[in-house]
């Protein structure tokens, strides 16, 4: 029986993301993971404020130039109901870290990394200039493995920080386990050709060794303190 489309974008995902729950392990697994934490929260923050500006992009240019492929009107649709659901959730890391005494205003001043512009200017550029279908790529890894709240419980209970640090982590662990099935259910109703799989594929490849190399990067800096 032959795979759906979910099914076989999963199956290439299945290459590259052990890679990145390493990079994670090495990051949650640290001793010194309480003092860590709030850098990931930065990394999160610097991320979650790109989603929904980087989606209307892709949802302007799948409207933007006339007749489009039956894809992209798809895609728009999925976009369209899907963005609502993702406003805001910028500002959950904010409080998360408001509650671990780091000042909001400082935390958008601070300029984020060149490998976080690099996945999310990788993103503008193939939706601009190539497919905005890419940006399914990077949707799937940001929102298809979020760690079990159970985990995250343990996280809690190993670094001593307070739970209201962790709501933005706690609430995606259910969130994301709805926006992928949703997500899948969109892959499995459309018409992807071979190079739409290429174009998801490799924008997935992208984003999850790119955020894995700035989760270690996290690491580095702490051992080099």
């Amino acid at each position: 029986m032959p795979l759906s489309n979910s099914e076989r974008v999963r199956q290439r995902l299945a290459f590259i993301i052990p890679g990145l729950h390493e990079s994670v392990g090495a990051l949650v697994n640290h001793p010194r993971f309480n003092v860590l934490y709030p850098e990931h929260l930065f990394l999160l923050h610097s991320m979650i404020r790109a989603s929904v500006p980087l989606m209307q992009a892709a949802l302007t240019a799948c409207r933007g130039q006339g007749s489009r492929s039956p894809v992209e009107q798809q895609f728009a649709q999925y976009l369209e109901s899907h963005i609502p659901e993702e406003e805001k959730h910028d500002e959950w890391v904010l409080r998360d870290l408001e509650v671990l005494g780091y000042d909001t205003q400082a935390i958008l001043s601070r300029m984020p990394s060149s490998t976080i512009a690099s996945v999310v200017g990788a993103q503008y550029y193939w939706i601009y200039h190539y497919k905005p279908l890419a940006l399914l790529g990077y949707i799937a890894i940001l929102e298809g493995y979020p760690p079990e709240e159970r985990q995250i419980r343990h996280w809690i209970d190993k670094t001593a920080l307070p739970e209201a640090a962790f709501r933005t982590l706690l609430k995606h662990a259910l969130l994301d386990r709805e926006h992928r099935r949703d997500l899948d259910h969109v892959l499995d109703d459309m018409p992807l050709t071979s190079d739409d799989f290429g174009i998801i594929g490799t924008s997935a490849f992208c984003t999850a060794k790119l955020l894995a190399h700035e989760v270690y990067q996290i690491v580095v800096n702490n051992e080099q303190l």
